[in-house]
């Protein structure tokens, strides 16, 4: 090694024990990064099966599981010592090869940041001022022409061929992988400290982006920026049907939109930043409560400090001699950070939610944790009035019949400090600029004070359907970046996870029970879908797993995104088998996507068939008319044998008190449409559903334009305009 001239040296299977890595370490080099593969012994013997016989790299099963056990016995002391003295980074191989190698990769490869615009100069003006903003934050500016030019100054290897390029009359961008090479050479420089970079540019195209991340590293993101001043972000040429780098990048979930430079924002586009927030309120407002509820919603975790200071507590201290005294409030943090630590080394991403602290104002809380964490993601004030706050103090005392002047006087008390915080949040947040991130929340009823907090953390889901045949996918991508959502295609979603092995693909697969689809879910003759909606299609899984991985894909994804444009869900009229489009019921799949992911706002159809909007019974139940036996009464006859005319019936006497008897009841006597196995269609189940609010519209694409693929574009286009319009008020279809 120290004849070796490459900036970086990969070591493979070593140390091997305790006594190698406490010897490598102290007489050779302290390594930047250890990694330490793991996955189950069945699963190792299972790829040794696929390893040629002649191969030096076959071992037959009883050596294998010899090497495994011997592996097995000298970590128990190793992996200790890693952790402990190195840079350790355990990775679980058990996903497919690319998705483990690519989680190794994003511990070593630096960050890589590409800022675009979409042309005007106001957008201009603001990619100069990302770009500046980042060189401050100690990002090394890759300015690639410059790079080239000097490449072809110092005549290197890179620079002679590029200038061969120059002299057959060809431009430089005719080979892209120069300029990939050119880049590479720096990133992976081997310079200390050197692991931020900003792309000026390249890539400008899909390939040159391909080529790049394939051969170099990463993109880690796009910076997208776009004139403040526009209702809508700027797409370059406004052609929403065309396939470009940055509708890529949108699918990907790596984009972001600015119209300004902002460092704590830029943290949080990266997704480095911490996500923390507070839940705050007087005594029984039920903060708690709504700290629990919200927790279940964006995965995240409660922080009592209280209860972390008792923790501390007794570590400071023995069971001999306990420690005495409050705990200072400077530990308590540093448990808080420990814990933050772990979890994000651990490759866990949480939302921390506080509602309570050990500091002596909310000020200084706030000063405190925005030292480290940043600033805070949003405020929730939780509200309810004495005549709640009495009978929740009633409940908590057994029951007890009066609130005791004691007890008062403690809850107004209360009252008097949490207006106090209050007061204080909103002079800092004010301060920060983030007011918006305020809010406040009554808990007379925790129904309605979870239907609020949905309202604030959930983001409002609008549903794209369509017939195979009509493209949306790159529509869609354009869509999410021109009103700043989050698109999920949910089959693709679906075959990324299944393929790459991921824990979600091992559960769709066990939940995968395969149906039979019609020609909506295919492409035309003799033409490949890329996607495989046909195969990976949700109609094929449990919905309930499908929406927990959508769910999961949100909440890790979704940054300031109030809308999710979701394609793919909703297959009822892509089923083949009448009996499976009764189990897969619309209204059933509307109800479990409000639960699971947002407020449904909208939703769209893309068909050459219109469905009938209203539903028209004309099938009625028949009945045959009763039939009615005479009854045969013998004569009664005299003595003398003349017949005897029967007495006159008397109706029965009433009761004094007693209702006249109601006559029989006779189904005959009203209508009734048969409905058995006729189901209603999206757009009549999507009415009832939303009720008095809902607007149902069938337009021709000819309303829209005469190409079809211009006619997806715009209606597509008109539909997300109007639903983030009209949310508030109006339910589209």
């Amino acid at each position: 090694m120290a004849n070796e001239i490459a900036p970086r040296v990969v070591l493979e299977d070593f140390p091997r024990t305790l006594y190698q890595a406490k010897f490598f370490i102290k007489n050779a080099k302290d390594p930047k990064n250890v990694f330490v593969l793991s996955c189950s012994k069945d699963l190792s013997q299972e790829r040794m099966l696929s390893v040629p016989q002649d191969s030096a790299n076959y071992l037959p099963s009883s050596l294998l599981s010899k090497k495994i056990g011997d592996y097995n016995k000298n970590m128990v002391e190793l992996l200790p010592f890693l952790r402990e003295q190195t840079n350790c980074n355990e990775i679980c191989t058990e996903e497919a090869f690319n998705v483990s190698f690519k989680q190794m990769c994003g511990f070593v490869e630096p960050t890589v940041v590409s800022v675009r615009t979409s042309g005007s100069k106001e957008a201009t003006a603001a990619k100069n001022n990302v770009l500046a903003g980042l060189v401050q934050q100690g990002y090394v500016s890759l300015e690639v022409n410059d790079l080239i030019q000097l490449e072809v100054q110092r005549q290197t290897e890179i620079g002679s061929a590029i200038q061969e390029l120059l002299n057959d009359g060809k431009n430089v961008w005719a080979d892209p992988s120069l300029i990939v090479a050119i880049l590479k050479k720096i990133i992976y420089s081997g310079q200390d400290f050197q692991d931020k970079f900003l792309l000026v540019g390249f890539p400008d195209q899909i390939e040159h982006a391909e080529l790049f991340e394939s051969n170099c590293c990463t993109i880690t993101v796009i910076v997208y920026t776009t004139d403040a001043a526009q209702p809508t972000v700027e797409i370059q040429g406004d052609d929403l049907s065309l396939k470009r780098l940055d509708s890529m990048f949108a699918k990907q979930f790596r984009l972001r939109i600015t119209h300004e430079w902002n460092a704590n924002a830029f943290e949080d586009m990266l997704g480095k930043k911490v996500q923390w927030g507070i839940v705050h309120g007087r005594q029984f407002a039920g903060a708690d409560e709504c700290a629990k509820k919200l927790a279940a919603m964006v995965k995240g975790k409660v922080i009592d400090m209280g209860k972390i200071a008792e923790d501390v507590k007794k570590k400071l201290g023995t069971e001999d001699e306990p420690f005495e005294g409050d705990v200072p409030v400077d530990k308590v943090e540093e448990a808080i950070l420990e814990m933050v630590s772990k979890d994000r080394a651990a490759n866990e991403k949480y939302m921390y939610i506080f509602n309570s602290w050990q500091h002596a104002t909310a000020t200084d809380f706030m000063n405190a944790i925005h030292g480290e964490f940043g600033l805070p993601n949003f405020c929730i004030h939780c509200t309810a009035n004495k005549d709640t706050v009495d009978a929740r103090w009633k409940e908590a005392n057994d029951g007890a019949e009066e609130v005791p002047e004691e007890a008062q006087a403690e809850i107004a008390e209360s009252e008097g400090k949490d207006k106090q915080n209050q007061e204080e949040f909103k002079n800092i947040f004010a301060e920060a600029n983030i007011a918006a991130k305020l809010h406040t929340v009554d808990t007379c009823t925790m129904e309605a004070a979870n239907s609020a907090l949905k309202n604030i953390f959930s983001a409002k889901v609008l549903l794209v359907n369509h017939e195979k045949r009509l493209d949306v996918d790159t529509v869609c991508s354009n869509l999410a970046i021109k009103y700043d959502m989050l698109y999920i295609s949910v089959y693709q979603l679906i075959r990324q996870h299944i393929q790459e092995s991921t824990a979600w693909g091992k559960k769709l697969v066990a939940a995968k029970r395969p149906k039979a689809l019609n020609d909506a879910v295919r492409l035309g003759e003799g033409l490949d879908d890329e996607y495989e909606e046909a195969e990976y299609s949700a109609a094929h899984f449990d919905m309930k797993v499908v929406l927990e991985l959508l769910a999961a894909t949100m909440m890790e994804k979704r940054t300031n995104q109030n809308f999710v444009l979701l394609e793919g869900l909703c297959n009822q009229k892509k089923l083949e088998d009448d009996k499976d489009k009764f189990v897969t019921r619309n209204m059933d799949e509307l109800f479990m996507i409000e639960k699971a992911l947002g407020q449904i706002a909208g939703a769209i159809n893309l068909t050459y068939k219109l469905d009938p909007t209203e539903f028209v019974c004309d099938k009625f139940e028949e009945f045959e008319a009763p039939v009615v036996e005479e009854k045969k009464v013998e004569p009664q006859l005299d003595e003398e044998g003349n017949p005897i005319e029967p007495p006159a019936e008397q109706p029965p006497a009433e009761e004094e008190g007693e209702e006249a008897a109601k006559p029989k009841f006779n189904p005959a006597d009203f209508k009734w449409t048969i409905t058995n196995k006729v189901s209603k269609n999206m757009p009549q189940v999507f009415r009832d559903f939303k009720g008095a609010n809902c607007v149902v519209e069938e337009k021709s694409s000819a309303s829209f334009a005469d190409v079809a693929a211009e006619a997806i574009s715009s209606s597509l286009d008109q539909f997300c305009q109007r639903v983030i319009a009209d949310h508030n008020s109006k339910y589209i279809y």
